[in-house]
């Protein structure tokens, strides 16, 4: 048998050249080219990347959903009593001097009844002395008028005796002076004279004292019944002012239009007067967030700047975020007074201005005709229900967007220069 037929084709080539000179060498795998592809692929996105890319820079804070140009005011009961709602639950509507509620005064409604019926025993009393001093007043006149004759007669009497006496006078001066008459007798009749004259006084005197009398009794009848008139005057004062408590203070009203934002009471809690009771939001346009920025980052914010806002009880890896531009920054830090006249919470103050006096800024939200909410989401479909005013949240503003490169070249300087 031949050699060629005993080996094969391919080990006598081999032996024929055992160091294989005539083979072209394979430096390079294929899976070693696939690497080598994948990562200039790579290296030139990360190029395009670094140089097209945007890292957005943020600045974080927290906020509240308001009505357009409003805020958050409380309505506080104007009397103390148990407070009792009306079925005005959160998110009604309300319109100014709207009642949503009553305070229950159980010692004030005691109180006016107590006050009633005093005044009807003061009333029937005041009637009943006008009968009486009327019938004193009639048997008064009834008595003058008797006595007045009596008097008038006395003095008729002492006036016709006086004239007669005088008269005599004059006929007795004559004759004493011809002798004819004693002077005793002339005494006499002066005398007379003195008596008659004494008595007309006395009767005179007598009927000025009846008069004087009378205008007594009429001004003590008078003064007794002003002041049963003033004890009735000042009871139905006390009275009106109690009705009023019962019933106008007893009413718990919404001073504006707006939407009831929560009972700060539930009802049959007692409050004092004074006391707040609600929180109502008002307002006239569509939703914006007050935002409340740390100080140290809120004077970055600026009017335009993009917001992400993610709202309390609405995840955002479930509903997405809620988004809006910035409308407008205050120029200095909010002061916690100014914080509570918007927000009306002071727990709220608290934990918005926990980083210290924080920059207010108004948030414009983004419409979307086609949501439920009537608001634009992203990264989730939004909320099914309409958004409500305060509610709570967080917001994200993107101060900034800047390119990779931009980050990675000054740290190349910091190790070179190292």
């Amino acid at each position: 048998m031949s050699a060629d037929k005993l080996f094969r084709q391919e080990a006598l080539q081999k032996l024929a050249s055992p160091e294989r000179l005539d083979e072209a060498v394979q430096i390079n795998s294929r899976g070693t080219w696939i690497a080598v592809t994948a990562f200039v692929a790579l290296a030139l996105l990360f190029g395009l990347w670094s140089v097209l890319g945007r890292i957005p820079s943020r600045v974080e804070g927290q906020g509240i959903l308001l009505l357009s140009g409003g805020n958050v005011i409380d309505t506080v009961a104007l009397a103390s009593g148990t407070l009792v709602t009306q079925g005005v639950a959160a998110g009604a509507a309300v319109t100014p001097e709207m009642t949503i509620a009553r305070i229950e005064q159980p010692d004030i409604a005691l109180r006016l009844a107590d006050m009633n019926r005093r005044l009807e025993t003061l009333i029937a009393n005041r009637q009943q002395a006008l009968l009486d001093e009327e019938q004193l007043r009639q048997a008064r006149l009834s008595n003058t008028k008797a006595r007045r004759v009596a008097y008038e007669g006395r003095s008729r009497d002492a006036r016709q005796r006086l004239e007669a006496y005088q008269a005599q006078l004059k006929r007795q001066e004559n004759l004493v002076a011809t002798g004819a008459l004693a002077v005793a007798t002339l005494q006499q009749t002066r005398e007379q004279i003195e008596l008659a004259s004494q008595d007309l006084s006395n009767v005179e005197a007598s009927l000025l004292e009846m008069e004087a009398s009378g205008f007594a009794s009429d001004a003590e009848s008078r003064r007794l019944i002003s002041t049963l008139d003033q004890e009735v005057g000042k009871v139905e004062a006390e009275r009106d002012q109690l009705a009023q408590t019962l019933s106008e203070f007893g009413k718990v009203r919404a001073l504006q239009s707006g939407t009831l934002v929560e009972w700060k009471v539930p009802s049959g809690t007692f409050v004092v007067s004074g006391a707040p009771v609600a929180s109502i939001a008002t307002g006239d346009g569509g939703l914006e967030m007050r935002l409340f920025l740390p100080p140290a980052s809120g004077k970055r914010v600026r009017p335009g700047m993009r917001v992400d806002i993610e709202i309390s009880g609405l995840p955002r890896e479930q509903w997405g975020t809620l988004t809006g531009h910035v409308h407008s920054v205050s120029d200095f830090p909010a002061t916690r007074e100014g914080m509570r006249a918007i927000l009306q919470n002071d727990t709220l103050v608290s934990s918005f201005s926990s980083d210290g006096a924080p920059f207010t800024a108004v948030i414009t939200l983004d419409t979307d005709p086609s949501a439920v909410s009537g608001y634009r989401w992203v990264g989730g479909p939004g909320p099914a229900q309409a958004l409500s005013h305060g509610a709570i949240g967080k917001a994200k503003v993107t101060i900034e967007e800047r390119a990779p490169i931009d980050f990675l070249v000054p740290m190349l300087r910091r190790l070179t220069s190292a």
